[in-house]
């Protein structure tokens, strides 16, 4: 930004090349303090004239041709105020060790004291801590001096004579003026400071909220395509298909849920970003998580010709471990993915170690280690910054999005640890992070509510769909065919709720956006009927992934929930569960 020029007058055109407050403060202070000082000089002339004190009046008239140039240097070049206030700090620092030592016999006056509390003042305020308290601690050592070479401690000489002095009051008057207008200017600007501040954090609250109010509706729009563009693809995969076909069907399913993963990797990113990642309490085995995670990626790491190693320590199997799988199986999942998205040839190794466990505390070592590309020095740091990736032909090359390491590195942050590397550019790469878990003896987990969706017979359940989108609700009959079953369907919540009272059914399948009436409104409405039908099991249909959505859901009184796009087989399950609590209702009825 260009400075004023020489000729410029005015204090407005100076701030607009100093935009912060408490630099303005600094400049106004300045201004002040030196127009007053012309003023107090001007008063005093007319009593050097009268006592005939030449040398005092002529050094008065410099004084104030040096303050207006002072202060026209300032309005010119604001930037060098700091540089101005070390030069006035430290000329007024040599007149009060003058006035005290030199000239005062090392007695105090009250102008002296003025002088003091001045520079103090101005030094904080104009040079912040280090420079107020430097300059500050100079400033008193001619005081401490007087009390201490001034035997009969008559330090504070004040002559009540001198008071019949109308100029001496007058300069006193406007010392004690420069010293409250000190505060008061850079305490307006303090406050001011603090109020852009406040209406800072709104907008980049409305900001944020916006961004996360445009992922989730983006969401929507992108995960309800997808949800038919799966869907229609396990339904022909699972059909007869020709070699050739199998293979476009594997390349488009392929594509989909790759697709499927950035979305969900953004919106992850996203929540981690707003802080509205919460994680669950609930008991699981850390070996099967390990070898769900390995099962994962088993393929993917076979079709590259990898060697997939599992290392786990066994004591860990001697107990079962309360934390938040899902998360701890996120943080695997980008782990490994990117191991064997980065590793042309080799082997990817996922180990656990068991680094202690006492009272009732294991603190678990994971390593994912593999023989890729290897990451340089240099760039070691850069790959936890989201949308960042070790490097430009890295990109080209892998492709990628560079959120997977951001992601495990804040969702680690939720389990109080954090992420470590080491790494050898052209060698491998080996990631590890250390938990604390809190345990219980080893039991076995009730899988009791686990179903068998091959040996599932959902036939005769009387399904209701509420779905406005076309393409989801041709997916859906073809899929319910395929199961021997026929729905009926209403295209908004509206429909859905007249269909329901005009006719019975054993589970509605709402989808939550929908126009006319949402489907959180209509399953309101539902629960408020009269007779059996407002106890209908309602499983809602969301393309949107958020906590708040699953309280939203909860909380208008639907059973159950899926997300889109969804795997068949866990349709299947939740319908055949949703009948066998209608039954449980029934008998207990």
């Amino acid at each position: 930004m260009k400075q004023p020029t020489l000729l410029n007058c005015s204090l407005r055109k100076t701030f607009e090349f100093v935009p912060d407050s408490l630099d303005q403060a600094k400049i106004k202070i300045f201004i002040v303090i030196f127009l007053l000082n012309i003023i107090k000089v001007c008063i005093a002339l007319p009593k050097y004239v009268e006592d005939a004190q030449q040398q005092m009046f002529l050094r008065s008239i410099f004084g104030i041709i040096i303050s207006l140039l002072i202060i026209k240097l300032l309005l010119s070049r604001p930037k060098w105020i700091n540089f101005l206030i070390h030069i006035s700090v430290l000329a007024t620092i040599f007149l009060v060790f003058g006035r005290i030592i030199l000239y005062g016999n090392y007695t105090v006056d009250i102008a002296v004291l003025q002088q003091v509390f001045m520079i103090m003042t101005f030094s904080f305020y104009g040079l912040g801590r280090k420079g107020g308290m430097f300059y500050s601690a100079i400033a008193v050592i001619p005081v401490v001096i007087a009390l201490v070479v001034n035997q009969q401690h008559a330090v504070l000489n004040i002559v009540p004579d001198i008071f019949t002095n109308v100029t001496y009051i007058v300069v006193i008057v406007l010392n004690f003026v420069s010293i409250g207008m000190s505060h008061y200017l850079f305490y307006s600007a303090f406050v001011d400071t603090i109020d852009e501040k406040k209406q800072l954090n709104q907008i980049l609250h409305k900001t944020a909220k916006g961004k996360s109010d445009f992922l989730s509706t983006m969401s929507h729009e992108l995960r309800t395509p997808l949800n038919s563009v799966i869907g229609m693809t396990n339904l022909l995969m699972s059909e007869k298909t020709d070699p050739d076909q199998k293979e476009n069907l594997d390349i488009l399913k392929f594509s989909a849920e790759s697709l499927l993963g950035l979305i969900n990797n953004v919106l992850d990113f996203n929540k981690i970003d707003s802080d509205s990642v919460r994680l669950e309490k609930r008991e699981f085995n850390l070996y099967n998580l390990i070898q769900n995670a390995h099962s994962g990626f088993r393929l993917k790491a076979h079709q590259k010709k990898l060697d997939f190693i599992v290392f786990h320590d066994p004591e860990i199997n001697n107990f079962n471990i309360v934390s938040d799988s899902t998360r701890l199986l996120q943080i695997f999942s980008n782990l490994l993915g990117n191991a064997i998205k980065f590793t042309e040839s080799g082997f990817v190794e996922v180990s656990t170690s068991l680094l202690r466990h006492e009272n009732k505390i294991a603190r678990v070592r994971f390593c994912v280690k593999d023989s890729g590309i290897g990451i340089s020095p240099d760039k070691r740091e850069l790959i936890f910054d989201p949308f960042v990736q070790a490097s430009e032909s890295t990109t080209r090359y892998f492709g990628g999005t560079g959120l997977g390491l951001p992601i495990v590195k804040q969702l680690l942050k939720h389990f109080d640890s954090e992420i470590y590397m080491e790494s050898t550019d052209g060698i491998g790469t080996n990631f590890y992070f250390e938990i604390d878990f809190e345990t219980i003896s080893f039991n076995v987990i009730d899988d009791s509510d686990k179903i068998n969706v091959e040996t599932v017979n959902i036939e005769n359940i009387r399904i209701l769909l509420a779905e406005d989108n076309a393409i989801n609700v041709l997916f859906m009959k073809k899929l319910f065919a395929k199961w021997n079953l026929e729905i009926a369907v209403a295209s908004n919540g509206k429909i859905a709720i007249d269909m329901l009272i005009e006719n019975q059914y054993d589970v509605i399948l709402m989808d939550v956006n929908m126009p006319v009436m949402d489907g959180l409104e209509a399953t309101k409405h539902i629960r408020k009927i009269q007779g059996s039908q407002s106890k209908i099991h309602i499983i809602a249909l969301t393309a949107e992934v958020s906590p708040e959505m699953e309280n939203e859901i909860r909380n208008a009184g639907m059973n159950d929930y899926m997300t889109k796009p969804f795997v068949p087989d866990e349709l299947k399950a939740k319908i055949h569960k949703s009948r066998q609590h209608v039954i449980a209702s029934l008998v207990n009825a």
